[in-house]
């Protein structure tokens, strides 16, 4: 990676808030992996915050498109692609724990230890 995209990928923070990722539905496939995306394009948009992703993944174009809240802890995702509209491609969330660790101080495995909300809505992706 050129410097300042491992910049601009690096967390500055030590625990990480959530991940937030595609994942096939069909719990017989395998996890996606960056080798399954074809032609990736990513583009930030800084004046309006958000981060604009596109790529083919089993065939099918996917638009992914990221944005933060400037002074709430909110973020808003949405994905559209023929393998969403088809159930076949899906968000996943994960939450970790913090530890009293500081190298690898995170618990992936205590979803118990959170609670979330999630909000579906707005426009739906016709193309």
């Amino acid at each position: 990676l050129a410097a300042e995209t491992a910049w601009l990928r690096a967390n500055p923070h030590r625990l990480s808030l959530l991940r937030l990722f595609l994942r096939r539905t069909d719990p017989r496939l395998p996890p996606i992996a960056p080798s399954d995306l074809r032609s990736p394009r990513q583009t930030l948009h800084l004046w309006n915050g958000t981060l604009t992703s596109s790529f083919e993944l089993d065939g099918a174009p996917v638009s992914v498109v990221t944005a933060v809240h400037p002074s709430l802890d909110a973020l808003a995702t949405r994905v559209c692609s023929a393998v969403v509209r088809s159930r076949r491609l899906g968000l996943g969330l994960a939450f970790p724990n913090g530890s009293e660790a500081f190298q690898g101080g995170l618990e992936w495995g205590k979803a118990d230890r959170h609670a979330s909300t999630l909000v579906s809505g707005g426009r739906r992706c016709d193309g």
